[in-house]
């Protein structure tokens, strides 16, 4: 989980003075922080793109035959990042949590995307 502290002004006008962003890696940033992949959804999906989770074996990736050692997005080569979207029902900062200015927060995930590059990982 990413927080941010500084203010995010939505589409809508309205603002978030914080927020958090969801977000799950998989292999090893290089040195030169050249060889990172961001992976989007399509708005239906959490940021779990490969794999399982032990607690929860059933709940497989997304893009699981798309990332992962040998894959086209080969986690020995890449550090792939998958994002949630702000708005998502997925952990990151949303309606879930009360807030009712989310509508335009998830017209484009050009914005998330931006975001994320700053995030501390």
């Amino acid at each position: 989980m990413a927080h941010f502290d500084q203010p995010l002004r939505l589409r809508s006008g309205a603002e978030l003075p914080a927020f958090d962003i969801a977000y799950e890696t998989y292999g090893t940033l290089n040195a030169a922080r050249s060889n990172a992949v961001l992976v989007c959804h399509a708005l239906n999906a959490s940021h779990h793109v490969a794999g399982f989770y032990d607690s929860d074996p059933g709940n497989i990736g997304w893009w699981d035959n798309l990332v992962g050692p040998g894959k086209p997005l080969d986690t020995r080569r890449f550090f792939v990042v998958g994002s949630n979207y702000i708005g998502s029902c997925f952990g990151s900062t949303g309606p879930a949590g009360g807030d009712d200015r989310f509508a335009a927060a998830i017209r484009s995930g050009k914005r998330t995307s931006a975001i994320i590059r700053r995030a501390p990982i």
